[in-house]
């Protein structure tokens, strides 16, 4: 019986690569965001501590430039302030005799933040970061005594604003670029690091649908070789133990023949002088002779089965119409009365196919119906997309989804057929033979009621 593979509950529904690139991705984004974060204050540090010196160091050397001007009593305090050499937009205030000096126009006492003015009325120097309506200014103060002035002088800081942007901006990029980068290494990584684990899938899969000679090419890498040796040695256990199974279901299908040809003959003897016998011995008789005759025919399926397990089953591929190989299959089951409908009806249902093949497989899917679905009802050929299927409808109360995989596995009997004849084996006679056509046999509701049966095989040429 065919088990499928139960997810655990809140099990990832993401592909392992995929998460690998989440990782990658993930990753990739931590560390750059550190080292940006790292990089950003740092160099805000450096640039911030560079922008004050420069501005201490300039401030001084004007203050002391002013401060010298002041000593010779005859100077005009508006001129020693505008010929000072100041930076690009940096502004000089200069405090002396109780009055406010500014180099511009608009420059004045209320442009000095005010805690650096309580600073400066304390005799201090000071420095002070501040941002108005302008923008970010940087303002140094300094007391000038030997004159009894307070010098300051106003810098603007826009290009530090400009630089740290610019910065913000390259850090950020690189950290995209960089994430993406992981994602795409990690997508890549994870692709090749799949690519053996694919390879064994492939061939998990060709063993299962009865590639028995599938292996796996050895591996030069030390942590690849052991999964391919562990494969193909399970490999070789699966062959040899099917094989050794349908051997010795072939040994004793043989065996069988024997004694129960003995058995038929001396029962069809016994059954010419059915008439003489009491009445009795007549009812013992058809027991007898419906058992040897069921048996007869489990005998012939075992060989069948034994045939189509050990690959030794013949396939004689020929183009053929399907639609005419359906009503061919459905007179030789008894109901060549039933209407073979095409969908569509002008369509072309030719493949290449094995004849006895196909209608070994019709013929299991009718007698089917007629013993457990209350007999065919419709035959329907349809072609659809790359495929062309039979579909069989039968007239039953249908089969529960939990059972239309257990119903073709070998021996398997729906409840309430026990008394039914037939050996258990049809629908999986039947799938054996779709699957060595490279098709499948499907169960499924059917549009009026009960059960639908479909043989679905690919179209294809010769080759």
């Amino acid at each position: 019986m065919h088990v499928a593979p139960r997810v655990r509950p809140g099990a990832d529904r993401f592909g392992l690569r995929l998460r690998a690139a989440t990782a990658a991705a993930a990753g990739g984004l931590a560390v750059t965001v550190a080292l940006s974060l790292g990089t950003f204050f740092a160099v805000r540090s450096t640039l911030i501590a560079q922008q004050a010196d420069l501005a201490e160091r300039q401030a001084l050397a004007n203050a002391r430039l002013v401060q010298q001007e002041l000593l010779d009593l005859e100077v005009v305090v508006g001129d020693v302030l505008t010929e000072l050499r100041v930076a690009p937009g940096a502004r000089a205030l200069l405090l002396y005799d109780g009055r406010w000096f500014g180099s511009s126009i608009g420059t004045d006492e209320a442009s000095i933040p005010p805690p650096l003015l309580a600073q400066l009325d304390t005799g201090a120097s000071a420095r002070q970061w501040y941002v108005d309506a302008e923008g970010g200014h940087l303002a140094v103060g300094i007391v000038l005594p030997a004159v009894a002035a307070r010098y300051v002088e106003l810098s603007d800081v826009d290009n530090l604003e400009r630089t740290l942007g610019a910065l913000r901006t390259a850090l950020a990029a690189g950290t995209l670029i960089a994430t993406l980068g992981g994602a795409g290494i990690g997508w890549w990584s994870a692709g090749r690091a799949l690519r053996p684990l694919r390879r064994v899938a492939d061939a998990a899969t060709a063993l299962a649908r009865g590639g028995l000679s599938t292996r796996l090419t050895p591996e030069p890498d030390p942590d690849l070789a052991r999964l391919v040796r562990s494969f193909n040695e399970m490999a070789d256990a699966v062959e040899t133990r099917i094989e050794r199974e349908a051997r010795f279901a072939s040994d004793t299908s043989h065996e069988l023949r024997t004694p129960l040809t003995a058995l038929t003959a001396a029962a069809d003897v016994v059954a010419r002088r059915r008439d003489d016998l009491p009445e009795r011995a007549q009812v013992a008789l058809d027991v007898l002779v419906r058992q040897l005759d069921r048996f007869r025919r489990l005998v012939l399926d075992l060989l069948e089965i034994s045939r189509l397990d050990t690959g030794t089953a013949d396939r004689h591929l020929e183009r053929a119409d399907l639609a005419e190989l359906t009503r061919r299959a459905a007179t030789a089951a008894g109901f060549g009365d039933l209407e073979v409908r095409c969908e569509p009806p002008t369509g072309d249902f030719r493949t290449a196919v094995d004849r006895r093949h196909v209608d070994r497989v019709l013929v299991n899917l009718l007698e089917n119906a007629e013993r457990h679905g209350g007999g065919p009802v419709a035959i329907t050929v349809e072609r659809s997309g790359t495929d062309v299927a039979v579909h069989v409808d039968d007239a039953g109360p249908g089969v529960p989804p939990e059972l239309r995989e257990r119903i073709f596995e070998r021996f398997a009997r729906g409840p309430g057929t026990g008394d039914v004849p037939g050996t258990g084996l049809g629908l999986s006679l039947a799938a054996a033979h779709a699957a060595v056509l490279g098709g499948t046999v499907r169960v499924a509701d059917a549009p009026s009621g009960g059960a639908r049966f479909s043989l679905v095989l690919p179209r294809r040429e010769i080759r």
